[in-house]
């Protein structure tokens, strides 16, 4: 069966992506197809999972089996294009983030399990009674809770901040671009001869990773295409038909989407005003921060907040 994941990145660059998130964020992780099923992983199973799993074949019989849990959240996340966080029969959270490529799915990369705070009696209590589970077998799934890793909610938002940055670049061309080739061509040729031109960067996607993380560090400021263009060393029209190319937005439209889900945090987060929110996310005033904001959700900054 086809897997349309590797028509954007080879197996083994997908499996070595997922080896250095897995080493940076020391969760599990795994990437799944468009339909939810398991492709490649890495630390998948914890003691804790594997003596839940355990002590269900004896004691009782789960609804779902964590396959189709995984595979059910996939599908959510793909249908919506949003990351979702959900937990499983075990009381365990996972984050799972869509793959696309313009309108179509590619698949998701899921992390988890992992808690957001210790493991307690209630947790364990819960999972006792929906499952009958003796209190011997539950001293014993108990011992094991240490083994689940454990991350604040606001590092668990900053994860999915992070893919959303570094993912979609890699998914925006197809497997005959210069980040994927496995072999020369003319057109790669001349596309890494530019690349090398911006700056040290080694190809396109280590040059759009450089300019996106140049935004999500000046979104703030009045950031032009330009000013971003001149940090990573193109000219300014290249860079913006680069950035579309790789991205599937233009600058602006990334920029002001950036701006838009950091004003988010804001809104929920703390009592400043419209106006206090829209300039500390680099808008001009408030009118335009509310055409902007509605743009993208379909409501006003005060229905969000509200």
């Amino acid at each position: 069966m086809e897997v349309k994941l590797y028509n954007y990145i080879e197996k083994k660059k997908l499996e070595r992506l997922l080896e250095c998130l897995y080493s940076c964020l020391e969760l599990p992780l795994q990437a799944l197809n468009e339909n939810g099923q398991t492709l490649c992983g890495f630390g998948i199973s914890t003691p804790f999972c594997d003596c839940f799993k355990k002590l269900l074949s004896v004691y009782s019989t789960p609804k779902d089996s964590c396959r189709e849990l995984h595979a059910d959240a996939a599908l959510r996340a793909l249908k919506s294009q949003k990351p979702y966080i959900f937990s499983c029969h075990a009381n365990l959270n996972h984050l799972v983030y869509p793959l696309y490529h313009d309108s179509e799915a590619l698949g998701c990369i899921l992390i988890g399990p992992f808690l957001t705070a210790p493991a307690d009696t209630d947790m364990l209590s819960d999972i006792g009674e929906r499952y009958v589970l003796p209190s011997k077998p539950l001293l014993e799934l108990c011992a094991y809770t240490s083994s689940i890793p454990l991350i604040p909610p606001e590092k668990a938002e900053q994860i999915s901040w992070l893919l959303s940055y570094m993912l979609p670049p890699l998914f925006s061309a197809k497997s005959d671009s210069c980040s994927f080739c496995t072999t020369s061509c003319s057109s790669c040729s001349k596309k890494q001869s530019a690349a090398r031109e911006g700056g040290n960067y080694r190809n396109e996607q280590e040059l759009m990773t450089a300019a996106i993380a140049y935004i999500s560090e000046h979104y703030d400021q009045p950031l032009t295409l330009k000013e971003t263009a001149d940090h990573v060393k193109l000219n300014p029209s290249y860079f913006s038909a680069l950035f579309k190319q790789c991205s599937g937005s233009t600058f602006k439209e990334f920029l002001n989407y950036t701006r838009i889900e950091e004003s988010k945090k804001y809104l929920i987060n703390t009592n400043y005003s419209i106006l206090d929110i829209a300039i500390a996310t680099g808008f001009e005033d408030q009118s335009y921060f509310t055409k902007v904001f509605k743009k993208y959700t379909g409501m006003t900054p005060r229905q969000y907040r509200n």
